[in-house]
């Protein structure tokens, strides 16, 4: 597995370009826009998918022009579409007052599923708090965690916005810091991190 890394957006959302080396099958994790720096990292790429680990507006507003140049499939938890039209529930109101989404989702996630694509199998772990639908991705061979807005390096996402629940939060870093082993954590903002460090947090 490979991963590129590219900040996007006006809140420099981290997106993830995760691909196959062997056969070019790729997913876009968090697209914060489609800008030079991301088209760049998915040239020469069969994106096969767009995950979104919530639908908040800085991690899918690239959404849409990946999907039509690609073809690939939108992913997303299904207590999370609902961002795919809102302002309300997406934020983007809070940041630009002449902006709005419309997105339509191919495939509904659910805690427990997987997506595979080349030899990469990511599987979905259901962990609200930052939002109703936020999900990590966890790759269990590659020790790898996309944590989306869920867990940084010594913090969690905040709890304060529409859809946010802090109890629900506190239960969701929880079961991520009760994963067997080591991971590296790749989260949605700022710097990498390893579950080793951010136990030291919570446990």
């Amino acid at each position: 597995m490979k991963i590129k890394t590219i900040p996007t957006g006006p809140i420099r959302a981290n997106c993830y370009v995760v691909y196959d080396e062997k056969t070019g099958d790729a997913a876009v994790i968090d697209p914060g826009s489609f800008d030079y720096y991301v088209q760049s990292a998915t040239d020469g790429l069969n994106v096969k998918y767009i995950i979104c680990t919530h639908g908040h507006f800085d991690h899918i507003l690239g959404a849409g022009e990946i999907k039509d140049k690609t073809g690939a499939k939108l992913l997303i938890h299904r207590l999370d579409e609902e961002c795919f039209k809102s302002s309300r529930a997406n934020l983007i109101g809070d940041f630009y007052f002449d902006k709005e989404i419309n997105l339509e989702a191919d495939r509904l996630l659910e805690d427990g599923d997987e997506i595979a694509f080349g030899d990469i199998v990511l599987k979905v772990m259901h962990t609200p708090g930052h939002s109703k639908g936020s999900i990590i991705l966890i790759d269990e061979k590659e020790r790898v965690i996309f944590t989306g807005d869920t867990l940084f390096a010594g913090g969690t996402g905040r709890t304060d916005f529409y859809g946010s629940n802090p109890t629900d939060m506190r239960k969701s870093i929880l079961k991520i810091m009760e994963l067997d082993g080591e991971y590296h954590i790749l989260p949605g903002h700022d710097t990498d991190t390893f579950l080793s460090e951010e136990r030291k947090y919570y446990v």
